[in-house]
C-alpha cells in the first residue's frame, strides 16, 4: 500500500538531469552565434573564410565615425547605414563617378532607400566653386562633412594592407562603424548586392 504522505509530483533525479541538460543546450545555442562572431571578427579575423559572399573588403577592426570626423548620430540620429565618399577640395573623374554610383545604389534600393544616406567626406577645409556647384545641382541630398582629423586613407590603410589609390566608397553601419571598402569597380552592382543582404539581415537602421 502506498504511503499517502508521499509526493508523487516530485520529479526524480533522472528527470531533473534531463531538464538541466536541455536548458543548458538551449542556452549554448542562444549565445554561440554571438561568441563565434566575436571570435571571428575581433580575436581571430584570419579564420574568416576567404570564400565569403561580400563584394567589398572588410575593414577589421572597423574605423569609428568620430575618428573620421563624422558625427553619425547628429547627422542621421544614428539609425542609418551611410555611404561615405571621401573627396578633396576638387572633384576629379573618379570622384564624379563615386558620387554618381553612390546615388544610383541608393535609388536602386527603392522602398529601402530611406535606410541609406550619403556623406561626402572632404579632407580639405573648403571646396572649389566648381565642386560645390556639382554637389548643389546633382547631389544636394548628400551631407557634406569636413574632416579635421586624420586622413581617412591613413585610418583604413592598416586594415586593407595598403593605402587606397584613387576614389572609393566606404560603408558605415548605424552604430558608427566604417566597416566596408569598395573601389570603383565594386561600387556599383556589387556594392548594391552587399547592401541588400545587409538590410535584409539587419534589424537596425
Amino acid at each position: 500500500m502506498n504511503d499517502p504522505t508521499e509526493n508523487t509530483d516530485t520529479p526524480n533525479e533522472e528527470s531533473l538531469t534531463r531538464t538541466r541538460a536541455k536548458l543548458s543546450f538551449l542556452f549554448l545555442m542562444s549565445v554561440a552565434p554571438f561568441f563565434l562572431a566575436y571570435v571571428f571578427f575581433f580575436v581571430k579575423p584570419d579564420w574568416i573564410p576567404t570564400g565569403t559572399t561580400n563584394q567589398g573588403e572588410l575593414i577589421l577592426p572597423p574605423v569609428q565615425a568620430n575618428e573620421a570626423g563624422i558625427d553619425h548620430k547628429g547627422l542621421f540620429e544614428g539609425d542609418r547605414w551611410i555611404l561615405v565618399i571621401p573627396v578633396g577640395a576638387a572633384c576629379d573623374d573618379g570622384c564624379v563617378e563615386a558620387l554618381y554610383l553612390s546615388r544610383q545604389v541608393k535609388t536602386a534600393l527603392g522602398k529601402e532607400s530611406n535606410r541609406i544616406e550619403r556623406v561626402v567626406l572632404s579632407s580639405a577645409s573648403s571646396l572649389t566653386e566648381e565642386f560645390a556647384e556639382l554637389l548643389g545641382q546633382e547631389h544636394r541630398y548628400a551631407r557634406l562633412v569636413f574632416n579635421s582629423g586624420p586622413p581617412i586613407n591613413d585610418l583604413i590603410a592598416p586594415a586593407l594592407g595598403q593605402t587606397p589609390a584613387g576614389s572609393y566608397i566606404l560603408l558605415m553601419d548605424p552604430n558608427g562603424n566604417i566597416m566596408m571598402f569598395y573601389n570603383l569597380e565594386k561600387a556599383g552592382k556589387p556594392m548594391l548586392k552587399d547592401i541588400k543582404l545587409l538590410l535584409k539581415a539587419s534589424n537596425i537602421g
